[in-house]
């Protein structure tokens, strides 16, 4: 059978009536079910219209396989019926049926209503479906989501006695690849029996994978439902960075605590629940409070002589708190000078910026002041790791204000400080050799662009922290929240003096 003759079959077969009407349900069901989800009604119509479809396609192949059997005897039919025809000289045109003629035109005009109803029901549905699988859409997006990102893994580390909350994050390790630092979104809360067997937990976590591309893992687990814990992948997160919701402190804490003992102060309760916030404040007269140190030593202490602010644990018994008061772990880094630790290494929730040269000696910027954004800060500095602080420049950056976003020193004199101004519109570096004591703004040469009317601009306007590399200082400069320059490049500059002076060396992309 020739191509002409298939395509004739299968065109009069989707214009029919019957086809086109049982192809509008289908679509319909089918859009009604990526949108809304599945109902028997649904489900059941829709599989009558599949079998439909089916029967009509193999009656299809029926069609041409039997033409194809036939065309023989067809063509010597035609034949025979053209010699007779030639024997009949005479053919009068004006013979030919005029109710023949209306009905070919009303069957072309049908084929062609047939065939925009057909391809204007595929393109709608099908519009409609692409937009019921666009996130938080239909129920589509759902499946889609579940199917791409979410993940189950084993729960085998499953006493928080014995495995911490380590063991949680080592078993979501085997099958999903985690960035080493990771901060919360969401409070980490985890529910376990007397015995230390974990029976619940749900968190939010984010941090950069390598390519200091985001991800985020959304955590849940429930003995009830499942031994497995889900693991939702890529979800929308408020990624703010902030060291206040670090997750370090709280694996570091749980590795040191006796949870166990305590839970025995209270025995034979169903249920008892681990929670950690991040950075929380506390009024010094709050009972409950523990101090401990990396080895495990605890000290309580109810009345500190300032508000105790930390990274906090908390352990309790669900819906209890009242009757059993709370226990909070609290870790510091020396047990005999709590106080003087509080009153320094928290004194700004947000703002601070750290550089240590070794495991003793450090610095610190904490804000002193704020106005309209901007912020002014002092440099502290401690020889004893962190144990005490103190004061090495009252003002750094010379009065002027805006937001720290960097320090670095290279050695015990060398080193910089950068500050945001405007909003991240553009920045300034500063530099001290005198080990904090004093500090000088960096001269950086500009670079300058032509523009089209003929006039230039230095599109490299805001400083970065600078870095060392066999003896030479390297510094990248960006071009600020408002610029767009050649797809955001930033320009590479060197220092061979020890930052005393610098040079331009190439444009590059951001990361080095």
């Amino acid at each position: 059978m020739n191509i002409n003759k298939k395509a004739k079959i299968l065109i009069s077969m989707i214009i029919n009536p019957l086809f086109l009407l049982i192809y509008f349900i289908t679509w319909y069901n089918l859009y009604k079910l990526c949108m809304y989800g599945k109902s028997n009604v649904n489900i059941m119509i829709l599989s009558l219209c599949i079998i439909f479809l089916i029967v009509w396609f193999i009656i299809y192949l029926y069609k041409v396989l039997k033409d194809k059997n036939e065309v023989e005897i067809l063509v010597k039919e035609k034949e025979q019926k053209y010699e007779l025809e030639n024997k009949i000289l005479k053919y009068d045109v004006h013979m030919i049926n005029e109710k023949t003629k209306k009905e070919s035109i009303l069957k072309s005009v049908w084929s062609y209503l047939a065939i925009f109803i057909l391809v204007g029901t595929t393109l709608f549905y099908g519009a409609e479906i692409y937009s019921s699988a666009v996130k938080y859409n239909g129920k589509l997006s759902w499946f889609l989501e579940e199917l791409f990102n979410k993940k189950t893994v084993d729960f085998t580390h499953n006493n928080i006695y014995d495995d911490g909350v380590e063991g949680i994050l080592s078993d979501i390790r085997e099958k999903v690849d985690m960035p080493e630092d990771l901060y919360m979104s969401k409070n980490f809360v985890v529910n376990f029996k007397e015995d230390g067997t974990i029976t619940s937990f749900d968190t939010f976590l984010y941090g950069n994978d390598e390519k200091k591309q985001l991800k985020s893992f959304l955590i849940s687990y429930d003995y009830e439902k499942s031994n497995n814990i889900t693991i939702y992948l890529n979800g929308d997160v408020n990624d703010d960075y902030s060291k206040d919701k670090s997750l370090d402190p709280f694996i570091e804490t749980m590795k040191v605590v006796n949870l166990k003992n305590d839970v025995n102060k209270w025995p034979g309760e169903d249920k008892y629940e681990v929670s950690y916030s991040g950075k929380r404040n506390f009024e010094y007269s709050q009972e409950g409070i523990e101090y401990i140190d990396s080895n495990g030593n605890m000290k309580n202490d109810k009345y500190v002589s300032s508000n105790m602010t930390g990274y906090i644990v908390s352990l309790y018994i669900p819906g209890k708190e009242s009757e059993y008061c709370p226990i909070r772990y609290n870790m510091v880094r020396d047990l005999e000078n709590i106080s003087e630790g509080l009153n320094v290494n928290y004194q700004s929730d947000e703002g601070l910026e750290k550089y240590f040269l070794s495991d003793d000696e450090g610095y610190e910027l904490l804000i002193t002041g704020s106005s309209l954004g901007s912020r002014s800060y002092s440099l502290y500095g401690t020889y004893n790791g962190g144990e005490t602080w103190n004061i090495i420049n009252e003002d750094p950056f010379n009065g002027d204000m805006g937001t720290a976003d960097g320090m670095t020193f290279i050695n015990e004199k060398l080193g910089f400080l950068s500050l945001s101004k405007s909003g991240g519109e553009y920045g300034v570096l500063y530099k001290t050799g005198d080990g904090g004591n004093s500090y000088t703004k960096v001269e950086i040469p500009t670079r300058n662009i032509s523009l089209i009317n003929g006039k230039c601009y230095n599109p490299f306007v805001f400083p970065k922290i600078p870095y060392e590399e066999n003896g030479v200082l390297y510094l990248t400069v960006g071009q600020g929240s408002m610029g767009d320059y050649n797809n955001g490049v930033v320009g590479l500059y060197e220092s061979k003096d020890y930052g005393e002076t610098w040079e331009f060396v190439r444009e590059m992309n951001e990361e080095r």
